[in-house]
């Protein structure tokens, strides 16, 4: 059948001709190779680096495995505990702009500017989606 609602009620039963060379040996279905395992063998390798480091893992200032670059826009520490506190110092009026409008989707990069709305309102963007908006960080 090739009603719309029959792809969905049934699992195919051929493989195209360009397919099947990939995943067939000797007439054999081949596991398709996922990318799984490493995925969480990258995701477990930071969480181990995150306990070994503690707090200190999730920021430059005061990371011994990290090289401290005094960026414009410098974050602000805490001068008791050493830690980041979430908000920023204004060094540079224009890097302060250039960050508004990179935060608000307004950069003149049609891509990155829907990205960063799409950000804003749903709160996720693809990962392979933010690396293009760091890029312009």
């Amino acid at each position: 059948s090739t009603r719309k609602s029959a792809m969905h009620t049934r699992p195919p039963t051929r493989i195209s001709p360009n397919m099947s060379k990939n995943y067939t040996t000797n007439g054999n279905l081949v596991r398709i190779p996922t990318s799984l395992t490493g995925q969480l063998l990258f995701r477990d390798m930071y969480f181990g680096a995150q306990a070994a480091l503690g707090y200190a893992f999730g920021q430059t200032y005061n990371n011994p495995q990290c090289r401290f670059i005094p960026w414009h826009l410098p974050s602000e520490i805490d001068t008791k505990t050493g830690l980041i506190t979430g908000k920023y110092l204004i060094d540079n009026a224009e890097a302060e702009e250039q960050f508004q409008r990179w935060k608000h989707g307004r950069t003149g990069f049609p891509w990155i500017d829907a990205l960063m709305r799409q950000l804003k309102q749903e709160g996720w963007i693809h990962r392979f989606s933010r690396p293009l908006c760091i890029v312009l960080l």
